[in-house]
């Protein structure tokens, strides 16, 4: 369970610093934003996934 937090917190760093970062570029073109929403939400759904494998990897006690 320590290893999920330190993966929790490093995923929760990674949104945190994109947003950061986000809100020092207000110039996005609307092409651009559509491009960092489009892998944001990505990211997401790749971190959903993990997470849903590292649930199914403990079950099976590896």
């Amino acid at each position: 369970m320590e290893n999920n937090k330190k993966l929790e917190d490093l995923h929760n760093q990674y949104l945190e610093n994109v947003n950061d970062y986000l809100k020092t570029k207000d110039n996005l073109s609307k092409e651009n934003k559509e491009k960092v929403d489009k892998a944001k939400s990505e990211w997401l759904a790749a971190w959903t996934k993990f997470q849903e494998t590292l649930l199914y990897l403990e079950q099976l006690e590896i």
